[in-house]
């Protein structure tokens, strides 16, 4: 056995094996045999398709360990990824993965694919002006598809877009979405000159040939497309374009109803689990990555990471907690007992972070903010929220999901907050709401430290608060009014996020 493969990998192939051996009825919904698959039966295929990847490439079956996972017949016709507040989600049509794929190789080139999509970002990198979205889904699936190919555990399927659909077209590889794009929606001008040089016949392809939702082009002709610059690709693509679909299902990208900020926070949720596959995967599963993959996901990995390391920040700035908590630990055996594992005493803080939401605070910033809020929520301390503009507007426990609004976006004040956190008894009930507008506990006492994100425009502060402060500016922020002479800012520490 490789002993590059983690232990949980292969138990987790044994139990997919063994759900396999346990679920006869597979083969015949894979043929279409009228038998609808549960969910627990397609949960278990998505499964074993992850271990496959576990196994054989390790970097993307991590990664698809970080996703959530959604089995439903109504929200796509195939499979999707999509954004969410709370990171991605992978959504998975049951009678496509287990009818029209037909194997487990396809399956786990279909779960592979989607992968993709979110290494390459391409579910956040929607283009703000006006576009050809089918041929834009066509570019999309050329850039993943030419990373997967074909071997013992991936296999695409025939009716998958690769740069071979185009033999005349002269597609480099290795190109971005965007210069597929362009050459393609150059190829579909010259398609439509062509039909009205002819009479303005319908499309090449007629929808129907393949079935349903499997994205499989359409059979039949009609267009002469000699005029073209690449006929054979031209007649591939009006095919495709005359199809409801190619392929997976590309509808979801984009931030839908969230906001700049909230989708910024999503897509830096992303980058952390595409950090944390790479720590998970090891040197062998990271090195057997090409090396324009790992490129990308290093630069990636860089950019989108917190500026501050809250680990070490928090842990000198809150150094005078009196908080503890009991965890356990496998490096210590048990004083009372001898056995494993034993239990170590943590000290903790419990902090408040406000967050300036007021207009002048861009969504870019606010998105810089979660990305540090999600940064001190991982080094273990208690973290509640307080947005705030001109007053306090929301107060709620943080517990790693962004909220898809922010309350606020009036003036600055920085008086209201720093009177919370001296007398959190003053504060309305209305405030304490969670993200969903539910009414959510009151902030307990005692308070450790106070964190204040914002862009520093504001008044001085007359509020002397009660706890050690950090003020953390956004990278264009001043903090000439908390310096002034006239602020009671206690201890006046401030950090400037870089660009």
């Amino acid at each position: 056995m490789n002993s590059s493969v983690p232990l949980t990998a292969v138990v987790l192939a044994i139990a997919a094996a063994a759900g396999a051996r346990r679920q006869p009825s597979r083969r015949q919904m894979a043929r279409g045999s009228g038998n609808a698959p549960t969910k627990a039966q397609v949960n278990d295929e998505v499964s074993r398709a992850i271990v496959k990847l576990l196994i054989n490439e390790p970097y993307y079956g991590h990664l698809l360990g970080h996703v959530s996972r959604i089995i439903d017949p109504d929200i796509t016709n195939t499979a999707a990824v999509r954004a969410v507040p709370t990171g991605v989600e992978l959504i998975v049509n049951p009678d496509f993965f287990m009818g029209t794929l037909t194997s487990i190789q396809e399956r786990t080139a279909v779960i592979k694919h989607e992968a993709l999509h979110l290494l390459f970002k391409h579910l956040y990198r929607v283009p703000k002006t006006s576009v050809d979205w089918e041929t834009l889904n066509i570019a999309a699936d050329l850039v993943v598809n030419q990373n997967i190919g074909k071997g013992r555990h991936v296999d695409l399927p025939d009716w998958a877009v690769t740069l071979d659909t185009f033999p005349d077209l002269g597609l480099g590889r290795d190109l971005t979405m965007d210069q597929y794009y362009k050459t393609l929606i150059g190829l579909k001008n010259e398609i439509e000159n062509a039909k009205s040089a002819q009479g303005g016949q319908a499309g090449g392809g007629q929808p129907g040939g393949g079935q349903p939702g499997d994205g499989q082009p359409g059979g039949g002709g009609g267009t002469d497309y000699s005029s073209t610059s690449a006929p054979q690709s031209a007649e591939a693509l009006d095919r495709l374009l005359s199809d409801s679909g190619h392929g997976d299902d590309h509808s979801h990208w984009g931030k839908g109803e969230m906001s700049d900020a909230v989708a910024q926070a999503s897509e830096n949720k992303l980058a952390d689990a595409l950090r944390k596959a790479k720590e998970r995967a090891g040197p062998r599963g990271w090195g057997s990555l090409p090396g324009h993959i790992q490129d990308m996901v290093d630069a990636l990995i860089k950019i989108e990471k917190p500026k501050v390391d809250w680990r070490r920040a928090l842990k000198i700035f809150a150094a005078n907690s009196s908080r503890t908590r009991v965890a356990t630990t496998s490096r210590r055996a048990s004083r009372r007992f001898g056995t494993y594992p034993g239990t170590k005493i943590k000290a903790y803080s419990r902090i408040v972070v406000a967050v300036d939401t007021s207009g002048s605070v861009s969504d870019a910033d606010l998105g810089k903010f979660w990305s540090e809020i999600q940064g001190m929520f991982r080094a273990r301390h208690e973290i509640w929220i307080m947005e705030a503009d001109a007053d306090v507007q929301r107060v709620y426990r943080y517990q790693g999901r962004v909220p898809k609004h922010v309350a606020g976006r009036g003036g600055t004040r920085f008086n209201p907050v720093l009177e919370a956190v001296k007398n959190p008894q003053s504060l309305s009930a209305e405030v304490f709401r969670r993200p969903d507008g539910r009414p959510g506990p009151r902030l307990p006492t005692p308070i450790n430290a106070l964190i204040y994100l914002t862009d520093g425009e504001a008044s001085s502060p007359t509020v002397r608060c009660p706890v050690p402060t950090l003020w953390v500016l956004t990278p264009d922020g001043t903090d000439q009014f908390i310096r002034a002479d006239d602020s009671k800012c206690r201890g006046r520490r401030v950090i400037q996020l870089p660009d």
